[in-house]
């Protein structure tokens, strides 16, 4: 999942570079937000969108006028069929169309021309970059630290098995899978810890999927290779940008970004949401009403099978130790998924450059 600061999410079937991960920052709650791939990211990314509902009408506004003014500038049919739409016509739409959300979307001009249209500031009608609906800006380093990082995560077996379903991987198969990414993961660290390194985008892995089952083809794009990418690392990753060390790339000799995050568990999110609440009103001053948690994409696919066994367990738990003793799960049972302790823990992150050098 791309961060909805970069207003697109990439068909999938991309080669190109995932963007950076930055934090989304609600416009009028006072939170930074990382999202973890295959961890309640779809949930996550709705619950911020209740937040900034006015600018989230408008991103979808903005997503319409693209579509018209793309019309025009590949000369297709209108949607009735009837007539060409023309671009000037188009553009001059759109203007008009846009005037009424542009107090709401700071990213663009107040006051843009027909002369200029709008396409140089959307991006192109093969790549669409929508202005952000979380404000980029917000999270700027030092321009709003009193903000609550905050991010989930997910216990790394349930995560693991989470992405492989979404391969479109057979239950049954899952084991070998493990073994296969073990292998190359042990053997070609790097790119799995920061898949944007793999060449052309495109890991060679060979692997029996089975017939009907997974992308069926003989290596995974660099996209896919990020949903199973270490939490900790993608919450670094995320929350660098808005360290006070950024800007000079000062970082301290211990590697720490200088700021907490406050780590929700998705298994008891029930449990931990009204303390994050607590938390925002008493150290932040933000007392209003947050909306509920979205309940999406619970298939109970993730579920661990005791027939995949030890061995599968213990290749999972090596390659995400990390993972479980920095966000408290017990990596010695895979079948409960729950944290060690109930409750959101606060963490400091250390730097991946640091980290690297240490």
């Amino acid at each position: 999942t791309w961060s909805a600061c970069h207003g697109f999410s990439p068909f999938i079937g991309m080669e190109a570079s995932r963007p950076r991960q930055v934090p989304m920052c609600p416009r009028e709650v006072p939170l930074a937000f990382v999202a973890v791939h295959k961890a309640g990211t779809t949930s996550a990314l709705h619950w911020l969108g209740r937040m900034d509902a006015v600018a989230v009408q408008a991103a979808k506004l903005l997503a319409g006028i693209v579509d018209c003014i793309c019309l025009g500038r590949r000369g297709a049919l209108a949607a009735n069929s009837s007539a060409v739409v023309d671009e000037a016509v188009a553009n001059l739409a759109a203007l008009e169309l846009v005037r009424p959300v542009l107090h709401y979307v700071p990213q663009l001009p107040t006051d843009p021309t027909f002369e200029l249209g709008l396409m140089p500031l959307l991006g192109s009608c093969d790549d669409i970059w929508l202005p952000s609906m979380y404000c980029p800006s917000c999270c700027a380093a030092m321009t709003h630290p009193r903000r609550l990082h905050l991010a989930v995560v997910r216990n790394p077996y349930r995560r693991f098995a989470s992405a492989y379903g979404w391969l479109g991987g057979d239950p049954a198969r899952f084991p070998a899978f493990v073994e296969a990414w073990a292998l190359m993961f042990h053997a070609s660290g790097r790119y799995f810890e920061y898949p944007d390194s793999i060449p052309g985008g495109r890991l060679p892995f060979e692997f029996d999927w089975g017939d009907g089952y997974g992308p069926r083809r003989q290596w995974l794009r660099a996209a896919e290779v990020f949903h199973f990418r270490s939490a900790r690392l993608e919450l670094i990753d995320g929350f660098a940008t808005v360290s006070p060390f950024w800007k000079n790339s000062s970082w301290p000799p211990d590697g720490s970004l200088g700021l907490r995050v406050t780590v929700m568990h998705l298994e008891t999110l029930d449990e931990e949401l009204p303390a994050v609440r607590r938390r925002i009103c008493m150290d932040f001053g933000h007392c209003g009403p947050l909306p509920e948690w979205p309940l999406l994409n619970r298939k109970g696919s993730s579920a661990w099978r005791p027939e995949w066994g030890e061995r599968t367990r213990r290749l999972i738990a090596a390659m995400f130790a990390e993972d479980f003793r920095a966000f408290g799960y017990d990596m010695s049972v895979p079948d409960d998924a729950s944290p060690i302790h109930m409750g959101p823990i606060s963490i400091d992150l250390q730097s991946v450059a640091m980290r690297a050098a240490l």
